[in-house]
């Protein structure tokens, strides 16, 4: 955590920090919520209405290439923001990036994951920083106890 105290600097800076998510089935890319993203940007949202595709400081991105939360938040790749007009610079651990111009841009900061089970809920919850990106049913202890703890 202390990568994210060191890049944010909420209270000095006023620089914008948004967590990003990553997906083990697109290595490398990076995502944020479209609608954090635009507004730390100034950038307006424009939907094309019939779901489609997205307009973002003039550019097109087809909602074909948006990824969305379990709350619905959708979710924009960094790579998408840059062809936007976005510069992305990234810091050396590649787990920090500014994006937007010099003038006006927000801090993605790509934080663990970590997976929570509830044997009392019989729930998983999975989190990247405080987001969560997955939850699921599951079934525990058939055929004997399951092991409680702390495992990585």
């Amino acid at each position: 955590m202390p990568l994210l105290l060191a890049l944010s600097c909420p209270s000095g800076s006023g620089t914008p920090v948004v967590e990003a998510v990553t997906f083990a089935a697109e290595p490398g890319e990076i995502y944020v919520p479209l609608g954090e993203a635009a507004k730390a940007l100034g950038w307006p949202v424009q939907p094309d209405g019939a779901d489609k595709q997205v307009r973002l400081n003039g550019s097109t991105i087809p909602t074909k290439a948006l990824r969305r939360l379990l709350d619905g938040t959708k979710l924009v790749r960094i790579s998408h923001l840059e062809g936007t007009g976005a510069p992305v610079i990234r810091n050396q651990s590649g787990k920090a990036l500014n994006v937007g111009p010099a003038v006006r841009y927000f801090t993605a900061v790509v934080d663990d994951k970590r997976a929570e089970v509830s044997l009392a809920e019989q729930r998983l919850r999975c989190w990247q920083g405080k987001r969560l990106v997955l939850e699921s049913r599951i079934s525990s202890g058939r055929r004997g106890s399951t092991p409680t703890g702390s495992f990585r």
